[in-house]
């Protein structure tokens, strides 16, 4: 008690130490950083680092000389008795989460003038959220520490090798992928003719989605697979015209759950909601399509399909394709009927009384089939539509999971790649 009423008379914690030798020497202020435990909440784009703050400094007006003092080498004084440096959030969200927390602890002060301070804390900074590959979002988030009083000329700071992760509570939603510091030497906010030091951590999360995807991301595949399997179907079947309004009721409702869950506070779009924006309108136009071709493939339907539709769907169906696509798809009597208008020429000469007759046992066949298997002109054409409308879709799938479906892979290694390595 008598060394620390000693040191403590006279003394005054608002004047900074002054270094011997030199009187314009900045403070030296080594400080590491001991992460605990680290939360993002996506919500309000809050990044809470709970760590230990390893703080010294030397101040010689606390010297003395043990031999003088029973031996004593080392006291323990609260921070708040002795000059400590104002370090505070300088990319705080909050203004209540800029304050300084260790200003109650417990400081150890050596004979030598050296003081270490372990002070718990808690920093709190606001980060820009990013959640366009959700759900397997990685957040770069960066706290800024620093002084408000004293500029680089009169305070710096000193880093340790490189920060320990070694504590670190694993976090049910987010893992730590990357912690790293520097020291950036940076306009004074409260003039900028000085330089103030900053010191930064940079922190790497990745949202774990193993659970989430199963939630967001099947459904949607699945609900693409319906839609193609809406335009397999046969346009007259009632079987497609079902299956497409459940797909098209699907992916309206899981768009508006997608939406609720999702978050909505970035700056980007996510991939995912893009990707069912995209398969949803597939889906509305697979329904369109079918209603479309149902109604034109009809037998109430007296219409005649355009001449240049008629001429493409002929020439589909001289080509051996035309007939694995199409023909195999109709009934085998409609396909042999088809056969024999698509023929101008069946290389036979007949009188005109024979031409007569065919014509109208034509025109009657025509008739028979058109009751029975729909309107013969547009039901080859409905087909090949349909057939052009699934390669199309597939197509159209393919390049939207190339584009929009979330990977956890894709996610690391495009943040990774830019500034990290």
């Amino acid at each position: 008690m008598k060394l620390k009423s000693s040191l403590m008379c006279g003394y005054n914690y608002d004047v900074p130490p002054t270094p011997s030798g030199s009187e314009k020497s900045p403070i030296k202020v080594g400080i590491a950083v001991l992460p605990k435990m680290i939360r993002f909440e996506d919500s309000t784009n809050t990044l809470s680092l709970h760590c230990w703050t390893a703080l010294n400094w030397t101040d010689p007006q606390l010297k003395w000389k043990p031999e003088e003092h029973a031996g004593i080498e080392s006291l323990r004084i609260k921070s708040y008795n002795i000059w400590s440096p104002d370090i505070f959030v300088h990319n705080a969200g909050d203004a209540d989460d800029a304050d300084p927390l260790y200003l109650d602890s417990l400081c150890a002060v050596g004979s030598d003038g050296q003081i270490i301070c372990v002070p718990a804390t808690v920093y709190k900074t606001h980060c820009e959220a990013n959640f366009i590959n959700f759900p397997y979002d990685v957040q770069d988030c960066t706290i800024e520490l620093a002084s408000w009083a004293y500029s680089a000329d009169e305070l710096v700071f000193t880093l340790a090798p490189e920060i320990s992760t070694s504590d670190l509570s694993e976090d049910g939603i987010w893992e730590v992928l990357k912690i790293k510091q520097e020291i950036e030497l940076r306009d004074y906010r409260l003039n900028e003719t000085i330089d103030a030091h900053i010191y930064k951590i940079r922190i790497l999360l990745l949202r774990r989605g193993a659970g989430v995807d199963a939630v967001f991301v099947v459904p949607g595949i699945m609900l693409m697979l319906m839609t193609l399997v809406t335009l397999w179907l046969d346009c007259r079947s009632t079987e497609r015209t079902l299956v497409a309004s459940i797909s098209f009721v699907c992916h309206l409702l899981c768009i508006q759950q997608i939406f609720a869950d999702i978050p909505r506070n970035g700056a980007v779009l996510p991939n995912l909601l893009s990707l069912y924006e995209s398969s949803f309108m597939l889906a509305g136009a697979s329904l369109v399509l079918t209603v479309l071709l149902r109604e034109l493939s009809s037998p109430s339907n007296t219409s005649e399909a355009p001449t240049w539709l008629s001429s493409t769907t002929g020439l589909v169906l001289r080509s051996r394709v035309g007939q694995l696509l199409l023909l195999n798809g109709l009934d085998p009597k409609a396909s042999a009927f088809l056969e024999h208008l698509a023929d101008d020429n069946d290389g036979l000469v007949s009188t005109h009384d024979e031409n007569e007759a065919n014509t109208i046992g034509a025109v009657s066949a025509q008739h028979s089939q058109r009751k029975k298997d729909g309107n013969p002109t547009w039901a080859p054409a409905c087909l090949l539509l349909a057939w052009t409308a699934l390669a199309g879709a597939f197509l159209a799938y393919l390049i939207l999971l190339a584009l929009y479906l979330p990977s956890e892979r894709s996610a690391e290694q495009a943040q990774l790649s830019e500034t990290w390595i």
